[in-house]
């Protein structure tokens, strides 16, 4: 499964950053991916290849630009192969 970060800057897309993603297994609230580098492939964008993504766990991601400041510094997404049906 690969993960798309998007960091600006101003509004403007920031490319030349080295983000790190940090992935949590919400079932244990275990760390299972720590700070290793996510890859920019332009116009802002960074992607993560989560290869031992299990599909029956909920996860969590914070990705941080490291340089960026305020809102702009993070990135945050939700995993979740579940699907939830309303009533």
């Amino acid at each position: 499964m690969k993960i798309l970060a998007i960091f600006n800057e101003s509004s403007v897309p920031k490319n030349g950053l080295n983000p790190v993603i940090k992935i949590y297994d919400l079932s244990t609230n275990e760390i299972v991916i720590n700070n290793e580098l996510m890859i920019g492939i332009g116009d802002g964008q960074y992607i993560y290849n989560f290869i031992g993504c299990n599909e029956t766990i909920d996860y969590s991601v914070i990705c941080d630009s490291q340089i960026l400041t305020g809102s702009e510094k993070y990135a945050y997404a939700i995993i979740s192969f579940k699907k939830y049906r309303f009533k």
